[in-house]
């Protein structure tokens, strides 16, 4: 032992890599198990059950070793750095020794405190029912009133961990005072420095949980459906460092009372608040709908429509090159131009981020994103959102996602299941078919991902929810034969405008076949895009995207003025379906009063930016900067910020803004979104009609 602490030769080099990081391995086991025995009577057990515990002990190792790197590499950098001062003689064997011992008790310190920041994301489970995030950090600053407060309840708990506090940091000094008496001399055999690269690149695929493509992530271990299984695989130090990136997301503007406060008055009607332990959860009263005209009106008793529902989240398109938002541009999209005539477009429509993960977590959960990395990245994916695919499965809808590309991107693989997709198509699944020959870049070609989709639904148990996401506007801009390429060379943005043409020629087909399989008498399709393509948009295009409902059956053609965004699409779809549920959202239902409708918005081209449409104005905050924007957008784009010019506008819309990120950013920390099946079923007694 007292050689690893100080190592000399070769072999106590590896023989220290080996014991630092195998006790902290065991360590994280053993706490690994404490975790499981301190919450397996609180979940339920399925045939699968302990099965997946066993093997989530064992998955659980690549998350533990994702951490070795973070808690050891410093210490080894700096241990070495000496060791090379040692082996070329600039310092004495004594001075290398005194620097050792000293490395040692500072990472003999740190070793234990992580420990206990896991042991306090265990206690956190218990609470939350996820690990520690970024919160962690927060509750270090309020480190005494924490221990204050669980020795209150379980005093047992405080003196046990101080009692192994003191006897961890007494065998470090113990260890330490034995290395002090040792002889130490030059070495013979040395540890070279290309062994010590070696040992680098051994951190980085450790720390990257792999050689794969995309580096571990939390979201890696949500592969069971059961919380409890997915949480056992983690550890809190890997869900805290994960997070750390993201403390300015959760940053509170106002005290988390007011915050409340205001978010129940703003959106007070028609339906009531229903759990205060939940401040985002609603009962959506019965809708009978007017399919026609496009409204609804509460109902008292029951109401059900059984139509299926299809969303096209379509890939880029800035709604700046349809002909419905610029009479400029006819050419490039001419399906959906002649499609829009046909349904319920809406003029004023705002993707409510500006990632492609923004804005299909903003539609799937009604919630907005964060502004920089998205949920679907991060240890907050495994709370729970009632999301739509989760919500309409209640209702008896089959759910099923499909995209041509990669499914692994952005978690996608592991957190639509969880968001209550019961079948997913990707890329690997189009491959398996055999029957897709041509792939670009980003996967299968549009085409070939609305023909799966349509064959799909076609073997499928009626009422349906089916969202296709499509790739084909995706840079590099990418068109499966020539004759797609309507547009000169000599056009600045003719990449751009062929590969948007060839995505509307899909699209186009797509619909044709739709009426052909005679799916489309039952069903409603949205058109939505994900977010626009950013590329030589002003601030007001570069938030505008197309919307349109389509059903020729049911509504009638039409075009609404009222401002509308992606968050929108939850709450209507549950009208659409006869309400009678409960949702958390900050969208509004559409079918209803169209009475100071806004759009919010989190992210975009610059990550760091939150802020609102209200017409005739646009508001941006900065996370980075205490300036207040203002601009209008029912005049020539200007970028003069006319917030001084109107400061009580500037004021409201700051403060609504403020309040709806704080709340959605809040709330995911507390996982307090959406109720627990348990706690849900006892409001379904209370509120639902039968």
């Amino acid at each position: 032992m007292i050689y690893t602490i100080v190592p000399k030769e070769k072999k106590d080099w590896i023989k220290h890599f080996f014991l630092f990081w195998g006790l902290f391995l065991v360590l994280l086991q053993i706490q690994r198990m404490v975790f499981y025995f301190f919450y397996v009577d609180t979940t339920t057990k399925d045939s699968n059950f302990y099965s997946e515990v066993f093997w989530a002990f064992i998955t659980g190792i690549r998350f533990d070793l994702a951490v070795l790197p973070i808690v050891f590499l410093w210490y080894d950098v700096l241990l070495f750095f000496f060791y090379l001062l040692l082996i070329y003689r600039v310092i004495k064997p004594k001075t290398y020794q005194i620097f050792a011992l000293i490395l040692f008790f500072i990472e003999w310190y740190v070793m234990i405190h992580i420990a206990l920041a896991n042991v306090s994301s265990i206690l956190n489970y218990g609470v939350n029912n996820k690990h520690l995030g970024w919160e962690y950090f927060a509750y270090f600053r309020d480190l005494p009133l924490f221990i204050k407060s669980i020795y209150s309840k379980n005093p047992e708990i405080i003196l046990s961990l101080f009692f192994l506090l003191f006897l961890w940091m007494g065998l470090g000094i113990y260890f330490i005072r034995k290395a002090l008496y040792i002889q130490l001399t030059y070495p013979s055999n040395q540890f070279k420095i290309s062994q010590f690269v070696l040992y680098l690149m051994i951190n980085v695929i450790a720390f990257r949980g792999g050689i794969q493509t995309n580096p571990i992530r939390p979201a890696d271990a949500l592969t069971s459906k059961n919380t409890f299984i997915n949480n056992l695989r983690l550890n809190g130090i890997f869900t805290i460092m994960h997070d750390f990136s993201d403390q300015k997301d959760f940053k509170e503007f106002f005290p988390p009372e007011e915050n409340i406060r205001f978010i129940q008055s703003f959106f007070q009607e028609p339906d009531p608040f229903v759990d205060p332990e939940y401040p985002l959860l609603r009962y959506m009263n019965p809708r009978k709908m007017d399919f026609y005209h496009f409204k609804s009106e509460l109902s008292k008793t029951k109401t059900e429509y059984r139509y299926n529902m299809i969303v096209i989240v379509l890939e880029s398109w800035s709604a700046k090159f349809l002909e419905p938002y610029n009479p400029n541009f006819k050419d490039v999209a001419p399906n959906f131009n002649r499609i829009s005539k046909q349904g319920l477009l809406f003029r004023h429509a705002y993707a409510s981020g500006g990632r492609s993960a923004n804005g299909i977590f903003s539609i799937l959960s009604g919630i907005p994103d964060r502004a920089g990395r998205t949920i679907f990245r991060s240890n907050q994916v495994f709370n729970r959102f009632g999301s739509l695919p989760y919500l309409l499965k209640e209702k008896g809808y089959t759910t099923i996602f499909a995209h041509s590309g990669d499914l692994n991107f952005d978690n996608l693989k592991t957190a639509l299941p969880h968001f209550g997709f019961e079948i997913l198509i990707g890329k690997e699944e189009m491959e398996k078919s055999k029957k897709y020959l041509n792939t670009w870049t980003m996967g299968y070609f549009d085409e070939d991902l609305y023909d799966i989709s349509l064959e799909t639904i076609k073997k499928q148990k009626q009422p349906f929810f089916l969202m296709i996401f499509t790739s084909n506007n995706h840079h590099p801009y990418t068109v499966p034969d020539k004759r797609f390429e309507i547009f000169p060379e000599s056009d600045p943005e003719a990449k751009f405008k062929n590969s948007y043409h060839y995505a509307d020629y899909a699209l186009g087909k797509f619909i044709d076949n739709l009426k052909k399989s005679n799916i489309i008498q039952n069903t409603i399709v949205m058109f939505v895009a994900d977010h626009t393509h950013h590329t030589n948009l002003n601030y007001y295009e570069d938030r505008q995207i197309p919307f349109l409902i389509y059903s020729p059956n049911l509504i009638q053609p039409q075009v609404r003025y009222d401002v509308v965004c992606q968050l929108d699409i939850l709450p209507t779809i549950l009208a659409m379906t006869g309400g009678n549920t409960f949702y958390s959202s900050i969208g509004r239902d559409l079918t209803l009063s169209k009475v100071d409708s806004f759009a919010f918005f989190a992210g975009g081209s610059d990550t760091d930016i939150i802020g609102m449409i209200q017409h005739p104005f646009i508001y941006y905050h900065y996370f980075h900067s205490p300036e207040k924007y203002l601009f209008r957008i029912d005049q020539e784009i200007t970028y003069n910020n006319i917030a001084r010019e109107y400061p009580e506008v500037t004021q409201k819309m700051d403060y609504v803004t403020k309040n709806l990120y704080q709340i959605s950013r809040y709330l995911e920390n507390k996982n307090q979104i959406f109720p627990e099946e348990v706690i849900l079923n006892e409001l379904k007694k209370k509120w639902i009609k039968e």
